[in-house]
């Protein structure tokens, strides 16, 4: 019997070599996770089977609000997950910009990148509104500042293929991202927290499927509120395997 040590060698170095890659892999994965839940304040979480978005319901004094991470793209049967987490009584304040006044003709349409769960998505409004009691509390884009509606313009022309979106808009730079994401996230964030507030006793039970980058302020402000998780729920977004 003989032992080829050139071949025990290069096995070794595969061995260390792929050892070392998945090392590797897992420090970027936990580096990428810690920035993503820091970011969302965890209502995403990057783990090594997939991608999870939190489910969290605070309460106060008998009135309970339902968390739900939401994404534009999704596993197949994420949507319907969804529902069925959201109980018969609550009362949905849906996440949607309208556009009374038809300010982005080209809208904001992802067809054109080929994400074909927005199906899942589209259909999932629809047994939404079929199933559970909902009101719209969200902004109308005229509430935007305009630059940020011709920015929004110009995201919708490039959704429809224009590879020169932006030739006409303002530098994008930090004081321009400030401004955005004060519109986006934080104008419609207090529109939304208005209209639960306003609420008149018909209902014990809210749900807020928002986006996930809206829900760690309005979970925060919430608890200000004097409201107190109850529990908690990862919800698998994307399964890697």
């Amino acid at each position: 019997m003989t032992f080829d040590l050139r071949k025990n060698s290069i096995l070794e170095n595969l061995i260390f070599f792929a050892s070392l890659m998945l090392m590797l892999l897992a420090l970027f994965v936990g580096v990428v996770s810690y920035k993503v839940e820091r970011i969302t304040g965890e209502y995403i979480k990057i783990r090594p089977d997939g991608i999870y978005t939190r489910v969290a319901a605070l309460q106060r004094e008998g009135r309970t609000v339902l968390l739900i991470g939401m994404a534009h793209v999704a596993r197949k049967g994420f949507y319907d997950d969804v529902i069925n987490r959201i109980p018969t009584t609550s009362l949905v304040l849906e996440e949607g910009v309208s556009d009374r006044d038809h300010l982005l003709p080209d809208g904001l349409d992802y067809t054109h990148l080929g994400l074909s769960t927005l199906d899942d998505q589209k259909n999932f409004m629809g047994k939404l509104r079929a199933s559970r009691h909902t009101v719209n509390a969200d902004i109308d884009v005229n509430q935007l500042k305009p630059a940020n509606i011709e920015f929004l313009r110009a995201i919708g022309r490039y959704l429809k293929g224009d590879q020169k979106p932006l030739e006409n808009n303002p530098s994008i730079d930090s004081d321009f991202i400030k401004s955005f994401f004060d519109d986006v996230l934080d104008r419609r964030n207090e529109h939304l927290l208005n209209v639960l507030s306003s609420q008149d006793g018909t209902y014990n039970s809210f749900t807020i499927a928002w986006g996930a980058l809206h829900l760690a302020s309005i979970e925060e402000e919430l608890k200000t509120q004097g409201y107190r998780i109850e529990s908690t729920e990862n919800l698998k977004l994307f399964s890697f395997f």
